[in-house]
């Protein structure tokens, strides 16, 4: 479900640059100092018995898990290393980005975002911290792609310039999971990330369903935790509604009139699923209300972010635009 929550994300991203952008560049510098004080940086010794059968002219097995090292790629520039390429944003937007300061700002959020998304399941690949350090800056550049892609599509002039932007999303795509299946060069562990890549944003949505039930003395264990994530996949993929709003095809919803509505019986289908199923995740009515109202909300948030796009949209074409 990649793109459900396209209308919700493009809609943080909107106020959050349009409402405040000029003040917040002027606290960027304080900002980005004191996550660089947080942000732990790589030293040369770290990881000297993998790093240094990698660069062995004899290619000397690695250490851990996988006796293949995992750095074939590991100094190669990420496909996703933030370059800003001219006119591909919105006028607001790319006046951020150029700002040195501000680029760097929403790098370095990305990053801290893509380790509370990954954290758990890097640790489960027994990685290193050199390695760590590379795989985030691998996803970093997935993490907030429908906020940029969603910003970029505002900003297009045409249809033309619209299928442009998908195609290179697209294009991105495909270039990291190559670049992480290289770098992982380990059958099992690619197979691992892909099935966590599918469900990364029900993993992300998470951490706030933990606390709820925490509230109501109720907490989940892991096992449950799983369960709900591949409960909430499935009943995803059952309904239609991750074939509808996934990557591109969430895009081009925009494209036919009554997005909101589409998405809306699509949602209504899923939690019919979801609540067939859940009983035998969670059989404490009190987790499985504290999962209802949490799904409630994701959707609430949806549709408010949908409506959104759509009056813009709307707004657009009544003023004369493509």
């Amino acid at each position: 479900m990649k793109a459900i929550l396209l209308g919700a994300a493009a809609l943080a991203a909107l106020i959050g640059v349009v409402g405040y952008e000029e003040g917040r560049i002027s606290g960027l510098e304080k900002e980005l100092a004191a996550l660089k004080k947080e942000t732990p940086k790589s030293s040369p010794g770290t990881s000297e018995r993998r790093f240094a059968s990698v660069g062995s002219v004899s290619g000397g097995g690695g250490t851990g898990k996988s006796e293949r090292p995992r750095t074939a790629g590991i100094e190669r520039t990420s496909p996703e290393d933030g370059t800003v390429k001219e006119g591909d944003w919105s006028e607001t937007f790319r006046k951020m980005m150029e700002n040195p300061v501000g680029a760097a700002m929403i790098k370095e959020e990305s990053k801290g975002k893509a380790l509370r998304i990954y954290g758990n399941f890097l640790d489960s690949l027994h990685l290193d911290k050199k390695e760590k350090e590379y795989f985030l800056g691998l996803v970093a550049g997935g993490v907030g792609e429908e906020d940029t892609v969603g910003m970029k599509l505002f900003g297009a002039k045409s249809d033309g310039e619209r299928v442009k932007i998908l195609d290179q999303m697209e294009a991105d795509q495909e270039a990291r999971k190559a670049a992480i299946e290289e770098f992982l060069n380990n059958d099992e562990d690619f197979a691992h990330y892909e099935h966590f890549e599918e469900r990364k944003e029900i993993y992300e949505q998470m951490p706030g369903l933990r606390a709820a039930m925490n509230d109501t003395g109720a907490p989940m264990s892991d096992a449950q935790e799983e369960g709900i994530v591949e409960a909430i996949y499935q009943a995803s993929v059952q309904s239609g509604l991750a074939e509808q709003w996934d990557g591109r095809a969430g895009m081009e919803q925009f494209a036919r009139p009554g997005a909101t509505q589409r998405f809306k019986d699509g949602w209504g289908a899923m939690q019919n699923i979801l609540n067939e199923n859940i009983g035998t995740v969670l059989e404490n009515p009190v987790q499985q209300a504290a999962l209802r109202e949490q799904q409630t909300q994701m959707g609430n948030m949806a549709v408010f972010g949908l409506q959104f796009v759509e009056g813009m949209i709307a707004g657009q074409q009544g003023g004369g635009g493509e």
